[in-house]
């Protein structure tokens, strides 16, 4: 028995590549407009298919009563809120092809003169 079915490595092939494809959109976006309100802009449009997602299966979106709107602003200030702003604020601040120093080493282990160049061109010099 496969570990996976057909429809689910199919749709695991396809998160992958929307997550991968993510990134260098973000970061061509955010050449034309502030990270800020790029982020209100995808987060609204988001929000407006998830809207018709839920109206066309009949669903309820919006919470009831105190306890489940104290859980949604409890979760949702951090979690979304928080990481978004943050996450896009960081993409804005790297240079184009910035890696951390832990993704520069070379054959004796860590990143040298000696051994490689990436010491010469890490842009974080």
């Amino acid at each position: 028995m496969p570990l996976l079915s057909r429809r689910q490595t199919i749709g695991l092939i396809l998160l992958v590549l929307a997550w991968g494809i993510n990134w260098p959109v973000m970061k061509v976006a955010l050449r034309e407009m502030g990270p800020l309100y790029f982020r209100a802009l995808t987060m609204g449009l988001g929000a407006l298919a998830l809207a018709l997602y839920f109206r066309t299966r009949g669903l309820r979106l919006l919470p009831h009563g105190w306890g489940e709107w104290r859980a949604v602003v409890t979760l949702g200030l951090p979690n979304i809120l928080g990481w978004h702003a943050l996450s896009i604020i960081g993409v804005a601040q790297l240079p184009a092809g910035a890696r951390p120093r832990w993704a520069s080493r070379c054959r004796c282990g860590r990143c040298c003169s000696r051994c490689c160049s990436t010491a010469k061109s890490s842009p974080r010099d």
